[in-house]
Protein backbone atom coordinates (compact mmCIF):
# COMPACT_ATOMS: atom_id res chain seq x y z
CA UNK A 1 0.00 0.00 0.00
CA UNK A 2 1.19 3.60 -0.82
CA UNK A 3 2.85 5.24 2.60
CA UNK A 4 1.74 8.80 2.97
CA UNK A 5 4.49 9.57 4.76
CA UNK A 6 6.65 8.80 1.30
CA UNK A 7 4.41 11.21 -0.99
CA UNK A 8 7.15 14.96 -0.65
CA UNK A 9 10.25 12.50 -1.07
CA UNK A 10 8.36 11.30 -4.08
CA UNK A 11 7.86 14.56 -5.38
CA UNK A 12 11.60 15.81 -5.25
CA UNK A 13 12.47 12.57 -6.76
CA UNK A 14 10.60 13.16 -9.47
CA UNK A 15 11.46 16.66 -9.81
CA UNK A 16 15.29 16.03 -9.52
CA UNK A 17 15.21 13.30 -12.01
CA UNK A 18 13.53 15.07 -14.88
CA UNK A 19 16.64 17.45 -14.61
CA UNK A 20 19.27 14.35 -14.12
CA UNK A 21 17.90 12.23 -16.32
CA UNK A 22 19.68 13.95 -19.77
CA UNK A 23 23.14 14.16 -18.13
CA UNK A 24 22.69 10.38 -16.47
CA UNK A 25 22.37 9.52 -20.31
CA UNK A 26 25.49 11.01 -21.35
CA UNK A 27 27.16 10.02 -18.45
CA UNK A 28 26.72 6.50 -19.18
CA UNK A 29 27.31 6.57 -22.95
CA UNK A 30 30.83 7.84 -21.90
CA UNK A 31 31.80 5.32 -19.92
CA UNK A 32 30.76 2.04 -22.51
CA UNK A 33 32.76 4.20 -24.78
CA UNK A 34 35.79 3.67 -22.25
CA UNK A 35 36.25 8.02 -22.27
CA UNK A 36 36.74 10.07 -19.15
CA UNK A 37 33.56 12.24 -18.45
CA UNK A 38 34.84 15.49 -19.49
CA UNK A 39 32.99 19.21 -18.36
CA UNK A 40 30.51 19.97 -15.50
CA UNK A 41 28.06 17.89 -13.85
CA UNK A 42 25.10 19.89 -14.37
CA UNK A 43 23.17 20.66 -11.24
CA UNK A 44 24.61 17.73 -9.06
CA UNK A 45 25.19 19.31 -6.43
CA UNK A 46 21.72 20.73 -6.22
CA UNK A 47 20.53 17.46 -6.60
CA UNK A 48 22.38 15.91 -3.58
CA UNK A 49 21.10 18.82 -1.32
CA UNK A 50 17.60 18.54 -2.12
CA UNK A 51 17.05 14.99 -2.01
CA UNK A 52 19.56 14.70 1.46
CA UNK A 53 16.92 17.16 2.45
CA UNK A 54 14.34 15.44 1.83
CA UNK A 55 15.64 12.25 3.12
CA UNK A 56 16.24 14.07 6.23
CA UNK A 57 13.04 15.06 6.48
CA UNK A 58 11.63 11.69 6.35
CA UNK A 59 10.28 10.08 9.32
CA UNK A 60 11.26 6.56 8.41
CA UNK A 61 14.78 7.62 6.29
CA UNK A 62 16.17 9.98 8.64
CA UNK A 63 16.90 7.56 11.21
CA UNK A 64 19.07 5.40 8.88
CA UNK A 65 22.61 4.45 9.66
CA UNK A 66 25.61 3.03 8.41
CA UNK A 67 25.77 -0.49 8.52
CA UNK A 68 29.39 -3.06 7.93
CA UNK A 69 29.28 -6.68 6.34
CA UNK A 70 32.34 -8.32 6.21
CA UNK A 71 34.10 -5.23 5.78
CA UNK A 72 31.68 -4.02 2.94
CA UNK A 73 29.61 -0.67 3.98
CA UNK A 74 26.12 -0.23 3.67
CA UNK A 75 25.63 3.79 3.96
CA UNK A 76 22.49 4.49 3.99
CA UNK A 77 22.01 7.49 5.77
CA UNK A 78 20.68 10.84 4.28
CA UNK A 79 23.99 12.42 3.53
CA UNK A 80 25.57 8.95 1.91
CA UNK A 81 22.15 7.62 -0.06
CA UNK A 82 21.27 10.41 -1.88
CA UNK A 83 24.05 10.20 -4.25
CA UNK A 84 23.04 6.82 -5.86
CA UNK A 85 19.05 7.25 -5.07
CA UNK A 86 18.45 9.66 -7.69
CA UNK A 87 19.74 7.17 -11.19
CA UNK A 88 17.34 4.56 -9.61
CA UNK A 89 14.77 6.96 -9.49
CA UNK A 90 16.01 8.13 -13.06
CA UNK A 91 15.40 4.70 -14.30
CA UNK A 92 12.65 3.37 -12.08
CA UNK A 93 10.74 6.24 -11.40
CA UNK A 94 10.59 8.28 -8.28
CA UNK A 95 8.05 5.65 -6.27
CA UNK A 96 10.16 2.11 -6.63
CA UNK A 97 13.25 4.67 -6.00
CA UNK A 98 11.58 4.49 -2.66
CA UNK A 99 10.64 0.87 -2.51
CA UNK A 100 14.31 0.31 -3.32
CA UNK A 101 15.86 2.72 -0.56
CA UNK A 102 13.43 0.66 1.80
CA UNK A 103 15.30 -2.21 1.56
CA UNK A 104 18.53 -1.00 1.57
CA UNK A 105 17.56 1.01 4.66
CA UNK A 106 16.36 -2.36 6.16
CA UNK A 107 19.18 -4.63 5.27
CA UNK A 108 20.31 -7.06 8.48
CA UNK A 109 22.30 -9.35 6.86
CA UNK A 110 23.85 -9.48 3.60
CA UNK A 111 26.02 -11.84 1.21
CA UNK A 112 28.83 -10.71 0.39
CA UNK A 113 31.92 -11.10 -2.40
CA UNK A 114 35.92 -10.73 -2.14
CA UNK A 115 36.93 -10.44 -5.86
CA UNK A 116 40.82 -10.27 -6.65
CA UNK A 117 42.93 -10.03 -9.59
CA UNK A 118 45.54 -12.65 -10.21
CA UNK A 119 48.08 -12.61 -12.35
CA UNK A 120 50.66 -15.38 -13.05
CA UNK A 121 47.81 -18.07 -13.64
CA UNK A 122 45.73 -18.76 -16.76
CA UNK A 123 42.11 -20.86 -16.19
CA UNK A 124 39.66 -21.29 -19.00
CA UNK A 125 36.91 -22.51 -17.03
CA UNK A 126 35.70 -22.18 -12.82
CA UNK A 127 38.28 -23.46 -10.47
CA UNK A 128 36.86 -24.62 -7.51
CA UNK A 129 39.30 -25.21 -4.22
CA UNK A 130 38.61 -26.39 -1.15
CA UNK A 131 38.71 -23.06 0.79
CA UNK A 132 36.10 -21.66 -0.82
CA UNK A 133 37.87 -20.22 -3.57
CA UNK A 134 37.29 -20.35 -6.90
CA UNK A 135 39.15 -18.87 -9.74
CA UNK A 136 37.44 -17.75 -12.85
CA UNK A 137 38.63 -16.26 -16.15
CA UNK A 138 38.07 -12.33 -16.35
CA UNK A 139 35.31 -12.38 -18.94
CA UNK A 140 33.04 -14.42 -16.19
CA UNK A 141 33.49 -12.17 -14.03
CA UNK A 142 30.55 -11.40 -11.87
CA UNK A 143 29.00 -7.90 -13.42
CA UNK A 144 29.62 -4.80 -11.64
CA UNK A 145 30.71 -1.40 -11.75
CA UNK A 146 34.22 -2.79 -10.73
CA UNK A 147 33.83 -5.75 -12.56
CA UNK A 148 33.89 -3.21 -15.70
CA UNK A 149 35.97 -0.60 -14.89
CA UNK A 150 38.46 -3.76 -14.46
CA UNK A 151 37.88 -5.68 -18.03
CA UNK A 152 37.91 -1.84 -20.05
CA UNK A 153 41.69 -2.00 -18.59
CA UNK A 154 42.88 -4.54 -20.23
CA UNK A 155 40.44 -5.20 -23.21
CA UNK A 156 40.31 -3.09 -25.95
CA UNK A 157 38.40 -5.32 -28.54
CA UNK A 158 38.15 -9.23 -28.30
CA UNK A 159 40.91 -10.90 -28.33
CA UNK A 160 43.39 -8.12 -28.21
CA UNK A 161 45.10 -6.78 -24.91
CA UNK A 162 47.04 -3.73 -24.11
CA UNK A 163 50.92 -3.51 -24.37
CA UNK A 164 51.23 -7.19 -24.94
CA UNK A 165 49.87 -8.03 -21.26
CA UNK A 166 47.57 -11.21 -20.28
CA UNK A 167 44.82 -10.80 -18.94
CA UNK A 168 44.74 -11.61 -15.07
CA UNK A 169 41.98 -14.42 -14.01
CA UNK A 170 39.81 -13.80 -11.06
CA UNK A 171 39.90 -15.18 -7.45
CA UNK A 172 36.26 -14.89 -5.86
CA UNK A 173 35.51 -15.95 -2.19
CA UNK A 174 31.93 -15.83 -1.20
CA UNK A 175 30.53 -15.06 2.52
CA UNK A 176 26.48 -15.51 2.86
CA UNK A 177 24.28 -14.31 5.65
CA UNK A 178 26.52 -12.26 7.13
CA UNK A 179 25.49 -9.78 9.65
CA UNK A 180 26.16 -6.44 10.63
CA UNK A 181 29.23 -6.26 12.14
CA UNK A 182 29.94 -2.49 12.83
CA UNK A 183 33.11 -2.73 10.75
CA UNK A 184 35.04 -4.25 13.62
CA UNK A 185 36.90 -6.88 11.06
CA UNK A 186 37.08 -5.05 7.90
CA UNK A 187 40.24 -7.03 6.82
CA UNK A 188 40.46 -9.22 3.07
CA UNK A 189 40.12 -12.33 4.20
CA UNK A 190 43.03 -14.21 3.64
CA UNK A 191 41.69 -17.37 1.54
CA UNK A 192 42.40 -16.15 -1.64
CA UNK A 193 45.78 -14.80 -1.42
CA UNK A 194 46.44 -18.55 0.30
CA UNK A 195 45.56 -20.42 -2.55
CA UNK A 196 47.06 -18.36 -4.91
CA UNK A 197 50.60 -18.72 -3.08
CA UNK A 198 50.19 -22.18 -2.92
CA UNK A 199 50.53 -22.50 -6.74
CA UNK A 200 54.17 -21.38 -6.31
CA UNK A 201 54.51 -24.85 -5.73
CA UNK A 202 54.03 -25.35 -9.58
CA UNK A 203 57.67 -25.34 -11.80
CA UNK A 204 58.20 -21.96 -12.52
CA UNK A 205 54.99 -20.18 -11.36
CA UNK A 206 55.28 -17.27 -9.01
CA UNK A 207 51.58 -15.92 -8.87
CA UNK A 208 50.57 -12.95 -7.36
CA UNK A 209 47.08 -11.39 -5.85
CA UNK A 210 46.57 -7.46 -7.62
CA UNK A 211 43.57 -5.12 -7.02
CA UNK A 212 40.94 -6.40 -5.29
CA UNK A 213 37.46 -5.01 -3.56
CA UNK A 214 34.36 -6.40 -1.75
CA UNK A 215 31.06 -6.09 -3.35
CA UNK A 216 27.43 -7.21 -2.51
CA UNK A 217 26.16 -10.14 -4.55
CA UNK A 218 22.94 -8.26 -4.26
CA UNK A 219 22.94 -5.85 -7.35
CA UNK A 220 20.26 -4.19 -4.98
CA UNK A 221 22.19 -3.44 -2.88
CA UNK A 222 25.15 -2.53 -4.59
CA UNK A 223 23.43 0.16 -6.55
CA UNK A 224 23.65 1.49 -3.10
CA UNK A 225 27.60 2.77 -3.50
CA UNK A 226 28.09 6.47 -4.98
CA UNK A 227 31.64 5.33 -6.06
CA UNK A 228 33.89 2.81 -6.76
CA UNK A 229 36.40 1.52 -3.89
CA UNK A 230 39.59 -0.42 -4.93
CA UNK A 231 42.36 -1.76 -2.60
CA UNK A 232 45.48 -1.78 -4.40
CA UNK A 233 47.71 -4.43 -5.14
CA UNK A 234 50.59 -5.03 -2.69
CA UNK A 235 52.73 -7.55 -3.53
CA UNK A 236 56.96 -6.75 -4.47
CA UNK A 237 58.66 -7.42 -7.36
CA UNK A 238 57.78 -7.61 -11.17
CA UNK A 239 54.44 -8.58 -12.36
CA UNK A 240 54.70 -12.46 -13.76
CA UNK A 241 55.74 -12.12 -17.17
CA UNK A 242 53.71 -15.78 -18.43
CA UNK A 243 50.73 -17.14 -17.01
CA UNK A 244 50.95 -20.81 -15.88
CA UNK A 245 47.69 -22.91 -16.75
CA UNK A 246 45.79 -24.43 -13.85
CA UNK A 247 45.65 -28.15 -14.70
CA UNK A 248 45.26 -31.13 -13.08
CA UNK A 249 48.74 -31.11 -11.33
CA UNK A 250 48.64 -27.41 -10.55
CA UNK A 251 45.14 -27.80 -8.25
CA UNK A 252 46.80 -31.05 -6.91
CA UNK A 253 49.78 -29.38 -5.78
CA UNK A 254 46.79 -26.06 -4.33
CA UNK A 255 45.09 -29.37 -2.50
CA UNK A 256 48.01 -30.96 -0.67
CA UNK A 257 49.23 -27.32 0.08
CA UNK A 258 46.17 -26.67 1.79
CA UNK A 259 45.91 -29.58 3.90
CA UNK A 260 49.44 -28.97 5.43
CA UNK A 261 49.44 -29.23 9.08
CA UNK A 262 49.66 -25.85 11.35
CA UNK A 263 52.86 -26.03 11.71
CA UNK A 264 54.20 -27.06 8.92
CA UNK A 265 52.02 -24.77 7.04
CA UNK A 266 53.40 -21.80 8.64
CA UNK A 267 57.00 -22.77 8.13
CA UNK A 268 55.87 -23.42 4.84
CA UNK A 269 54.04 -20.20 3.91
CA UNK A 270 57.38 -18.18 5.06
CA UNK A 271 59.38 -20.52 2.29
CA UNK A 272 56.63 -20.19 -0.55
CA UNK A 273 56.08 -16.69 -0.12
CA UNK A 274 59.94 -16.26 -0.49
CA UNK A 275 60.30 -18.43 -3.42
CA UNK A 276 57.58 -16.86 -4.97
CA UNK A 277 59.31 -13.13 -4.82
CA UNK A 278 62.77 -14.51 -5.57
CA UNK A 279 61.55 -15.91 -9.14
CA UNK A 280 60.07 -12.04 -9.95
CA UNK A 281 63.04 -10.20 -8.77
CA UNK A 282 64.95 -8.73 -11.14
CA UNK A 283 68.14 -7.80 -9.45
CA UNK A 284 70.02 -11.18 -8.46
CA UNK A 285 71.34 -10.07 -5.15
CA UNK A 286 67.72 -9.25 -4.68
CA UNK A 287 66.87 -12.91 -5.46
CA UNK A 288 70.37 -14.19 -3.32
CA UNK A 289 68.77 -12.86 -0.37
CA UNK A 290 65.00 -13.91 -0.89
CA UNK A 291 66.16 -17.37 -1.14
CA UNK A 292 68.53 -17.42 1.81
CA UNK A 293 65.91 -16.64 3.82
CA UNK A 294 63.26 -18.96 2.12
CA UNK A 295 65.76 -21.95 3.14
CA UNK A 296 66.01 -20.49 6.66
CA UNK A 297 62.28 -20.78 7.51
CA UNK A 298 62.89 -24.53 6.00
CA UNK A 299 65.90 -25.63 7.67
CA UNK A 300 67.31 -22.48 10.35
CA UNK A 301 65.48 -24.51 13.04
CA UNK A 302 65.53 -21.32 14.81
CA UNK A 303 69.23 -21.57 15.38
CA UNK A 304 71.57 -18.73 14.63
CA UNK A 305 75.06 -20.07 15.02
CA UNK A 306 77.44 -21.59 12.10
CA UNK A 307 73.74 -21.01 10.15
CA UNK A 308 75.73 -21.60 6.83
CA UNK A 309 77.26 -24.75 7.36
CA UNK A 310 73.93 -26.00 9.27
CA UNK A 311 71.69 -24.88 6.32
CA UNK A 312 74.00 -26.68 3.84
CA UNK A 313 74.16 -30.05 6.00
CA UNK A 314 70.76 -30.09 6.47
CA UNK A 315 69.20 -28.79 2.93
CA UNK A 316 72.06 -31.83 1.70
CA UNK A 317 70.36 -34.67 4.19
CA UNK A 318 66.89 -33.79 3.31
CA UNK A 319 67.13 -33.99 -0.76
CA UNK A 320 70.05 -36.15 -1.36
CA UNK A 321 69.65 -40.19 -1.36
CA UNK A 322 73.40 -40.36 -2.20
CA UNK A 323 76.46 -39.27 -0.75
CA UNK A 324 77.32 -37.46 -4.63
CA UNK A 325 74.30 -35.86 -4.84
CA UNK A 326 74.51 -34.50 -1.08
CA UNK A 327 77.82 -33.30 -1.66
CA UNK A 328 76.58 -31.47 -4.72
CA UNK A 329 73.61 -29.56 -2.96
CA UNK A 330 75.93 -28.64 -0.16
CA UNK A 331 78.42 -27.11 -2.35
CA UNK A 332 75.38 -25.43 -4.51
CA UNK A 333 73.86 -23.84 -1.21
CA UNK A 334 77.43 -22.54 -0.18
CA UNK A 335 77.61 -20.90 -3.01
CA UNK A 336 74.23 -19.31 -2.94
CA UNK A 337 75.30 -17.83 0.46
CA UNK A 338 78.42 -17.17 -0.44
CA UNK A 339 76.55 -14.44 -2.99
CA UNK A 340 73.98 -13.53 -0.10
CA UNK A 341 76.31 -12.32 2.38
CA UNK A 342 78.27 -10.56 -0.17
CA UNK A 343 74.52 -8.94 -0.94
CA UNK A 344 73.59 -7.60 2.46
CA UNK A 345 77.06 -6.32 3.10
CA UNK A 346 77.11 -4.09 0.58
CA UNK A 347 79.22 -6.08 -1.81
CA UNK A 348 78.82 -6.22 -5.85
CA UNK A 349 76.74 -9.33 -7.00
CA UNK A 350 76.85 -8.66 -10.76
CA UNK A 351 73.91 -8.46 -13.05
CA UNK A 352 72.09 -10.96 -15.44
CA UNK A 353 74.61 -11.11 -18.04
CA UNK A 354 76.87 -12.90 -15.17
CA UNK A 355 76.52 -16.63 -16.16
CA UNK A 356 77.94 -18.01 -13.29
CA UNK A 357 76.19 -16.66 -10.99
CA UNK A 358 73.05 -16.45 -12.71
CA UNK A 359 73.38 -20.62 -12.68
CA UNK A 360 73.88 -20.32 -8.92
CA UNK A 361 70.31 -18.50 -8.14
CA UNK A 362 68.86 -20.79 -10.99
CA UNK A 363 69.80 -24.02 -8.99
CA UNK A 364 69.48 -22.02 -5.74
CA UNK A 365 65.58 -21.41 -6.91
CA UNK A 366 65.42 -25.47 -8.11
CA UNK A 367 66.72 -26.86 -4.27
CA UNK A 368 63.92 -24.41 -2.30
CA UNK A 369 61.24 -25.89 -4.88
CA UNK A 370 62.07 -29.31 -4.44
CA UNK A 371 62.35 -29.20 -0.73
CA UNK A 372 59.07 -27.26 -0.47
CA UNK A 373 56.98 -29.78 -3.01
CA UNK A 374 58.69 -32.63 -0.60
CA UNK A 375 57.55 -31.42 2.70
CA UNK A 376 54.16 -30.50 1.16
CA UNK A 377 53.81 -33.57 -0.07
CA UNK A 378 54.96 -35.75 2.68
CA UNK A 379 52.89 -33.46 5.02
CA UNK A 380 55.93 -34.63 7.76
CA UNK A 381 56.83 -31.74 9.94
CA UNK A 382 60.75 -31.50 9.51
CA UNK A 383 62.63 -31.56 12.54
CA UNK A 384 66.36 -30.61 11.78
CA UNK A 385 68.27 -31.04 14.73
CA UNK A 386 67.51 -34.86 14.68
CA UNK A 387 68.10 -35.11 11.21
CA UNK A 388 71.38 -33.20 12.07
CA UNK A 389 72.12 -36.25 14.84
CA UNK A 390 70.75 -39.52 12.85
CA UNK A 391 72.69 -38.57 9.48
CA UNK A 392 69.38 -38.35 7.71
CA UNK A 393 65.80 -38.83 8.08
CA UNK A 394 65.66 -40.36 11.79
CA UNK A 395 64.43 -43.98 12.15
CA UNK A 396 60.25 -43.94 12.74
CA UNK A 397 59.44 -43.83 16.61
CA UNK A 398 58.15 -47.47 17.92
Amino acid sequence: MPNPEDDALIAVLETVAASARPYLAHQRREARAGRFLTGPEPDRTNHFMTVSRALQDHPEFQKATRRVFGGKQLNAFPQAIALPLVPVACDRGAALAVDWLRKVAHTERADVRYVAEVHGLAVDRPIYLSNGVRLIPLDQLPPSSNAFALMNQFVIRPGHFPLGLSPPCIGILECLNVPDDGGVDGRFPPEIAEAVRGFTLVDKAAPVVGMSWVEFVDAELELAEAGQMWMPARYEGLRPSYPIPVDDEAIGWMERYLGLHQHLHGRCNIAIARLNTARRRANLADRAIELGIALEALFGGGSTGELTYKLRLRTALYLGDTLEERRQISKDVNELYKLRSRAVHGQAVGDERDANNRAIIERGLELCALALRKMVSTNIDYQPELWDLSGGEPPAEE
